[in-house]
C-alpha cells in the first residue's frame, strides 16, 4: 500500500503493517457520538517477529496414503486425487 510521506518521498506499507495499524486504531462506536471521539478498542499491541517455520518432509507419500487408509480418512474422492498423474502429494 502506497503511503504519502513528508516531502517528495513515497513509502510503501506491507499488508501486515497495514493490518496492525488498522487494528490498533479500531474504535468503539456509541449511539449519538462521533467516531472521532470514541475510545479505541486496542490499548496495547505487540508484534512478535521470528523466522517462518516450515514442516519437515520426512514422510514418503506412500506412507501417508497407507496411514490415511488405515485411519479410514482416505475417501474414494481423495484416493482418486492421489492417483491422478497431474496431482501429487506435496513432497
Amino acid at each position: 500500500m502506497k503511503v504519502q510521506a513528508s516531502g517528495r518521498r513515497s513509502l510503501f506499507r506491507t499488508r501486515m503493517a497495514e493490518g496492525v495499524r488498522l487494528f490498533a486504531r479500531l474504535r468503539q462506536l456509541f449511539p449519538n457520538n462521533s467516531w472521532q471521539t470514541s475510545p479505541t478498542l486496542v490499548a496495547d499491541y505487540r508484534l512478535q517477529i521470528r523466522p517462518r517455520i516450515y514442516p519437515k518432509r520426512y514422510i514418503t507419500p506412500e506412507a501417508v496414503i497407507k496411514q490415511l487408509e488405515a485411519d479410514k480418512l482416505l475417501t474414494p474422492i481423495r484416493k482418486s486425487c492421489c492417483s491422478y498423474t497431474k496431482f501429487a502429494i506435496a513432497w
